[in-house]
Order: C-alpha cells, then sequence, then structure tokens
C-alpha cells in the first residue's frame, strides 16, 4: 500500500503539470444553476434535536467544487463511486447555517467539525463556521464517460489476468465513449450536443520492466529514472461539431481513445489513473468568433460581386456583337466598293484615248484629256479601296478575336463563380456558418455542464472526475 501511495505521488504531480498546461482544471466550467436532486438516506451527524430553522439564518453555499473518485476493475468497469465536495464562498456572519443541495448517500464531514442536518428533497444545513466546509459520501449516478481498458501482447488481445508476467510488446488501449447529452439553444436553432470533456489518462511505468514507452495523443514523462506515459483526448467532441458533415473538416480525425506500447519483461501493472473534467470551450464568447462570422457574411458579398461582373461582361459582350456585325457590313460595303472601282477602271481602259486625241476634234481631244485624268485618279482609288479593303478584313478580323476574347472571359468568370466562388462559400461560408454555430452549442453544453451530485439555485459549481483501474500485480 505505501509503494502504491509513492506511486500515485509521482504519477499525481506530473498528471497536474499536464493539466496545468492544458488549462483544464482552471477553466472548470462555472455556472449558477438550479439542479433536480434524489432523496438523501444519511442521518443528520448530530445526534441532538434538530433547530428551529424556520428563525434560522441560513445561507446558500456560493461555490461548490466536486471531486468525483471512481474505483473500477482493470477494464475499466466502475465499482464504486465517492464525491467529495467542498463548499466555500461565505462567511461566518453570512448566516448560522450554509444550504446545499444533494443526492449523495451516506454523507459524512471527516475532516471539519460542522454538524449537518439532511431535509426533504435533497436539502442539507451545515453549520457555519466561518471555514469551506468538505464532505464526502456515496453516489450510485452513471458516470458521464465510460472508460474501457483492453491489453495486447504482441498484438494480440489479452485478459487482464493473462497479462501477469509476460513479455513482448505490450500496448495498453483506453477507449473512451461520451455518454453525456446537453440540449442547448444557438440564434434559435436547438442542438443536443456531447459535453466537451477534456480525457487524461496516466500509468506509471518501471523502467525496469517497461522500455522503448510511446503514447498516441500524449506523451511521456520521466520521473526519477521511471516513465509516466500521459495520453489525452476529447471524446465527442467531432460528434458535437458534426465534423464529418462539412467537406472542410470531413477528414479530421479527433481520437476517442489512447494507447500506450512499450516493450515488456516480466509484465507488472500498478493502476491507472483517468481524470475527466470540462470547461475547455465554456468560455467561448461571441467576440472570439466574430472574425470567423465575417468571412463566412463576406462569402455572400464576394458571390454577389461576381455575379454582377458576369452580368457588366454580359452587356459588354452583347454591345460588342452588334458592333461587330455592323462592321462585317462596313467591311463588306468596303469590298463592294473596291470591286466597283476596278470594274470602272477595266471599263476606261478599253477606251482609246490617242484615238480621240487624234481625231482632229477639240471636243474628242477634251474628252481624252478627262478621261485620263479620271484614269488616273481610279487608280489612285483603286489602290486606296484595295488598302481600304485589307485594313477593314484585319480590323473584323482583330475586333472578331475581341469578342471571342470577352466570351470566354465571361466563361471563365461563369466557371470561377460556380467551381471556385460558390465551392469557397460553401467550405467557408454555410459549411463554416454552421460549424460556428455547433461551436457555439458546445460551448453552451460546457457550460451548462457544472456539478454531478446537485447544487442549490444560485451556487456557481465546477466538477473533476478520477477514475483509477485495479492494477496488474503478484498481490492481487
Amino acid at each position: 500500500m505505501d509503494m502504491k501511495k509513492k506511486l500515485k505521488g509521482k504519477l499525481a504531480g506530473v498528471v497536474v503539470v499536464v493539466l496545468v498546461v492544458c488549462l483544464v482544471i482552471a477553466c472548470g466550467s462555472k455556472k449558477e444553476n438550479s439542479s433536480e436532486s434524489g432523496d438523501v438516506t444519511s442521518a443528520s451527524a448530530d445526534a441532538l434535536r434538530e433547530p428551529d430553522f424556520a428563525s434560522a439564518s441560513i445561507v446558500t453555499a456560493p461555490k461548490k467544487s466536486e471531486v468525483v473518485s471512481a474505483s473500477a476493475d482493470a477494464t475499466g468497469k466502475v465499482a464504486e463511486v465517492r464525491v467529495a465536495a467542498t463548499l466555500s464562498g461565505y462567511a461566518q456572519e453570512s448566516g448560522d447555517y450554509v444550504a446545499d443541495t444533494t443526492n449523495l448517500t451516506n454523507l459524512k464531514n471527516p475532516n471539519g467539525p460542522e454538524s449537518f442536518y439532511t431535509q426533504e428533497g435533497g436539502l442539507v444545513y451545515w453549520e457555519n463556521l466561518g471555514d469551506p466546509i468538505t464532505y464526502k459520501g456515496d453516489s450510485d449516478a452513471e458516470l458521464p464517460l465510460n472508460v474501457t481498458v483492453t491489453y495486447y501482447l504482441d498484438g494480440e488481445e489479452m485478459e487482464p489476468e493473462e497479462m501477469l508476467g509476460v513479455s513482448g510488446e505490450v500496448t495498453i488501449r483506453f477507449d473512451y465513449e461520451n455518454i453525456s447529452s446537453q440540449e442547448v439553444s444557438v440564434d434559435g436553432t436547438t442542438y443536443e450536443v456531447p459535453v466537451p470533456f477534456l480525457v487524461l489518462s496516466a500509468a506509471y511505468l518501471p523502467s525496469d520492466t517497461f522500455s522503448n514507452v510511446e503514447v498516441s495523443s500524449g506523451s511521456v514523462e520521466i520521473v526519477d529514472g521511471d516513465y509516466v506515459a500521459v495520453g489525452y483526448v476529447l471524446p465527442g467532441l467531432s460528434e458535437g461539431l458534426s465534423l464529418a458533415s462539412y467537406d472542410m473538416t470531413d477528414d479530421v480525425d479527433i481520437k476517442d481513445y489512447v494507447e500506450i506500447t512499450a516493450d515488456v519483461t516480466d509484465f507488472e501493472l500498478e493502476f491507472t489513473e483517468t481524470i475527466v473534467s470540462n470547461g475547455l470551450f465554456a468560455d467561448i464568447s461571441e467576440d472570439d468568433l466574430e472574425d470567423f462570422e465575417d468571412l463566412s457574411e463576406s462569402m455572400d458579398d464576394l458571390e454577389d460581386a461576381t455575379e454582377e461582373l458576369i452580368d457588366g461582361v454580359g452587356e459588354l459582350l452583347s454591345g460588342a456583337e452588334t458592333f461587330e456585325d455592323s462592321l462585317e457590313s462596313y467591311v463588306d460595303g468596303v469590298g463592294d466598293l473596291a470591286d466597283g472601282i476596278a470594274a470602272l477602271d477595266e471599263s476606261l481602259e478599253d477606251v482609246d484615248v490617242s484615238a480621240l486625241k487624234q481625231s482632229g476634234s477639240s471636243e474628242l481631244a477634251q474628252l481624252a484629256e478627262s478621261i485620263e485624268a479620271l484614269q488616273e485618279a481610279i487608280e489612285k482609288l483603286d489602290k486606296g479601296g484595295a488598302k481600304l479593303d485589307a485594313a477593314g478584313t484585319k480590323l473584323l478580323k482583330g475586333y472578331h478575336s475581341l469578342v471571342e476574347g470577352i466570351k470566354s472571359f465571361r466563361s471563365g468568370l461563369k466557371e470561377y463563380n460556380s467551381e471556385g466562388i460558390s465551392e469557397l462559400k460553401e467550405v467557408l461560408g454555410d459549411d463554416l456558418g454552421n460549424l460556428l454555430e455547433r461551436l457555439k452549442a458546445v460551448g453552451e453544453a460546457d457550460d451548462a455542464y457544472t456539478n454531478f451530485s446537485g447544487m442549490s439555485e444560485g451556487t456557481e459549481s465546477s466538477v473533476t472526475f478520477l477514475i483509477e483501474t485495479d492494477g496488474i500485480t503478484a498481490e492481487d
């Protein structure tokens, strides 16, 4: 027994450090609330006649903290649950008695002189001497989380009693089932989600028996030359956030088990300790999520802006296509003009200008000169028309490329909107929005779970669970 106390002392030191790092114990859930409780069957610790509480001054305990200790066999099956509850936050002059509500049985006050008096409905009046009161009691209530411990030797599952003295590669696996549930409302929508417990399982492993120690989702510490393996998980969080429902998180794997693996000679295990605490998400506020909500809303603005751009490009394309039709008509007209000039030039070439000049008629000679001038002008016009026709053809071809470019740009915008912006909106818009709502719901559930054995209205409470499994030793 002394050896076990020493081992638990070493283990406790490491676990406390891990807890502080994770900010779990420090941020244990606290909330004022009322809670229904069962009947208390324990008798009053004071054998004298019960005081007249109707005329007494009574104060409700402002604060209550619980440590729920569960004893389990080597597989994690719970055999006994005891609770240590501490009442605090009051002064002696606050009242003659401190009121508390509990569903525990066999109440005892092992560390203080205060008398207590049980009433109907689980109400208990404690004598107020001005000091915190820590009392203990038994509970038959179900824990919010089940732990199952399984043992493997060289990959083969073994019963606990078969493990004693074996050698080889040993795996100790802790599986956690979060059976808690809270119904909460977020922005008018009701969600039923598990309480997001942080679970730490630890085992003390002497170095003369264990080597090459590894732990999934955790760490291995060295204490006085021996190993302390600590694994930590958040069972039920993946379900609470509904991560599998969203494309952006469907491949996120939040483990609900811990495995400790080591090479072992002559296996023996003193015990394992599992600590369960909530409060990690209780302080999530609207301000914490504001930036993410703004990002979600901006996806709608981005999609609207893209659709407006598509409409604008569509109008540009319509105008460009109309101008393209006009340009085609113009180029066709220039072509026809060039053809007409060429035909006129050919017709004038058939006229014998020399004969006209030698005819002896002044009128015909003058006509010949006019025809020559016209031919010279037509030649220039013919060359210019040809150039204009060629330029028009090139212009039409270039403009046609411009229209096709606008069409391609508009098509690309549509594809970007449907396959890019819309998918991004689905991932960072709808999915992100829904995930944020779920995260708020998990925070609400975390904040709502504050006690195990009951409390009075107006009391601020917190709770931590300790589950200790039996060892596998020669003494057993």
